[in-house]
């Protein structure tokens, strides 16, 4: 049987085999072949199922199938959209770190969507205009929300409708809050922003698919824990400029071979 990973705990690994249908969850462990090979598995992949026992919905994974996507932080594979959720105020919004998670995703082939939350503190309109002035020229889609005050959560509700959307942010910039605006009664942990540092608490700690059941049918979002540094460690210098459209375009007349701009 094939099935999709939603939530790995220890080593076990909680599978469904149709995503609609909350009766066919079942516990796994992996296959010694795969656990000898250090397979890894993400939340999100898709695996082969043996030795199943359908009255205590225990079993074997026997197979991992191909991915057409993973990121290694937070790990999670074969998701349609990756919901990048800054904040405007509270903390502050970090354009650096946005242009990062941006770069993770190209880097991965998926497609972000950017989400900039607590629009009820933007307070100017200074920075909503220098957010349309840089990334929309580049073609990426821009939606404001507040969860406090549900702005804006419709449209991404119309993004994230027969997709699997992955949340990714910063800790405290309100991807949990979001989330929880979805479906009337739902609740995922949610945690306050430091007085001392305005910098988010952890509150996630493991990657898990959520289905979400609403009027509008149903919705599958990725909940990720909150980080606030990303490790490039794994890219090649040559490699940045593929993740930056604006510079690739010209790169191919650079007059320096490399066209890295390390020392100018």
């Amino acid at each position: 049987m094939q099935a999709q990973v939603f939530k790995i705990h220890s080593d076990f690994y909680y599978v469904q085999s149709d995503i609609n249908d909350d009766c066919t969850i079942f516990e796994c462990k992996l296959r010694a072949n795969l656990k000898k090979q250090k397979a890894e598995v993400f939340v999100g992949d898709f695996v082969e199922i043996d030795e199943l026992n359908e009255s205590s919905r225990q079993g074997f994974i026997s197979k991992i199938l191909p991915r057409k996507n993973f990121m290694p932080k937070p790990k999670v594979s074969n998701i349609d959209k990756l919901i990048i959720v800054s904040s405007i105020k509270e903390p502050d919004l970090d354009f650096e770190q946005l242009n990062r998670y941006i770069s993770l995703a190209k880097y991965n082939d998926i497609n972000p969507v950017l989400c900039f939350n607590k629009e009820d503190l933007a307070g100017s309109v200074d920075v909503v205009e220098k957010v349309f002035e840089i990334y929309e020229p580049l073609g990426f889609e821009i939606y404001f929300t507040s969860a406090k005050e549900n702005i804006g959560l419709e449209d991404i509700k119309e993004v994230m409708k027969g997709n699997l959307c992955a949340f990714a942010g910063g800790s405290g910039v309100g991807k949990t809050s979001i989330i929880n605006s979805f479906a009337k009664g739902f609740s995922l942990k949610t945690g306050s922003v430091s007085e001392k540092t305005k910098r988010g608490t952890h509150t996630t700690r493991h990657c898990e698919i959520v289905n979400i059941k609403t009027s509008d049918g149903n919705m599958r979002i990725v909940d990720t824990p909150g980080f606030s540094h990303l490790n490039f460690d794994f890219l090649m210098p040559k490699e940045i400029e593929n993740l930056f459209s604006e510079i690739k375009q010209y790169s191919k007349n650079c007059k320096f071979k490399d066209c890295l701009h390390i020392n100018e």
